[in-house]
């Protein structure tokens, strides 16, 4: 269709960058009742450590804090015992809405249920999950699945390159269903320890593939197996892809209580992730097409390069990280 090319003048004004945003990381570890484990990770800006700090609810004291400086980083190590439990009650992160940067929580709770949280700076304070509170894991892991894809530089240019060479509506569906079936498999193979693989050289492998399809889009020879069969394409790389997507989830951590909901509404939230991206897509190739007419040919071919360029960058990065 010919609107569909006009998804190129998304890319143009876009500045890509391979490095995401580097969170803090707060981790609570009962080891007794109402006893916790505490570590917090603050990252550098500007050569010194955010000026951020946790806040636990009255009844709980701490003991003196162990700093362990890092690569960008201070951790920050000390016991927390409290005279109720810190199921149900609010922390805070005091002086996040100063910044521009997020910070993960994670509490492991004495039954060895596992519950992943995010503070961000519009949202500084959280009540924490109980244990056992299937429906907040399920809505707290859907949220983080949609956060990976939309600030996965790399599978957001892939599938950008999947939709400009599937085209069509019904072909757009069926490749993005193969591409994520494909990558549903080995995410979910990964999750459960059946296979296990370096995520360096699979990260290489995961630019490679949208330096393919960057290179197919500029060469636009409609007989080849890519223009003819995306579907079949999508599914291959697909599986790399899911490789990449549970090293994340793998980061992230998977409760014991409740692992099969955490890993399915992961699942769910990267796919909302990418309807949401395939959607905005083809809304902003629509307005172009409508109040914005352009050489279409040469825009496409703009944008093959560009995207072949980041791509190529990231191949060459990526291989010497472990050659």
């Amino acid at each position: 269709m010919r609107w569909l090319k006009y998804l190129c003048l998304v890319l143009l004004p876009w500045h890509a960058a391979a490095d995401e945003i580097k969170p803090g990381f707060l981790s609570l570890l009962e080891q007794a009742d109402n006893q916790y484990q505490v570590s917090f990770t603050i990252p550098f800006h500007s050569s010194l450590p955010l000026a951020i700090s946790a806040e636990f609810p009255a009844g709980c004291e701490k003991t003196p804090v162990v700093t362990l400086p890092g690569n960008n980083r201070v951790t920050l190590k000390y016991q927390l015992k409290c005279s109720h439990t810190l199921g149900g009650e609010q922390l805070t992160i005091k002086g996040l809405q100063l910044t521009a940067t997020d910070v993960l929580l994670r509490v492991e709770w004495l039954n060895g249920e596992l519950n992943m949280q995010r503070f961000t700076p519009q949202q500084t304070s959280l009540s924490l999950d109980k244990p056992g509170d299937s429906a907040a894991i399920a809505g707290h892991y859907t949220v983080m699945g949609i956060e990976h894809i939309l600030i996965g530089w790399d599978h957001l240019l892939f599938i950008l390159c999947l939709v400009f060479i599937a085209r069509q509506p019904k072909r757009i569906i069926v490749t993005a269903t193969g591409f994520t079936l494909a990558h549903s498999l080995t995410l979910v193979a990964t999750s459960l320890n059946w296979v296990s693989v370096p995520i360096a050289p699979v990260e290489a492998v995961i630019a490679l593939s949208i330096l393919f399809l960057a290179t197919e889009l500029c060469k636009h020879h409609r007989n080849s197996l890519t223009w003819r069969y995306p579907a079949l394409v999508a599914s291959t790389f697909g599986l790399i892809h899911g490789f990449g997507f549970a090293s994340v989830l793998s980061d992230l951590g998977l409760p014991e209580q409740g692992f099969a909901i955490a890993l399915l509404f992961f699942n769910v939230g990267v796919e909302l992730g990418q309807l949401i991206f395939i959607a905005f897509l083809l809304c902003v190739a629509w307005l172009y097409m409508r109040f914005l007419p352009v050489n279409v040919r040469l825009s496409e071919q703009l944008t093959a390069y560009f995207v072949g360029s980041i791509s190529a960058f990231w191949v060459i990065e990526r291989t010497l990280s472990f050659i």
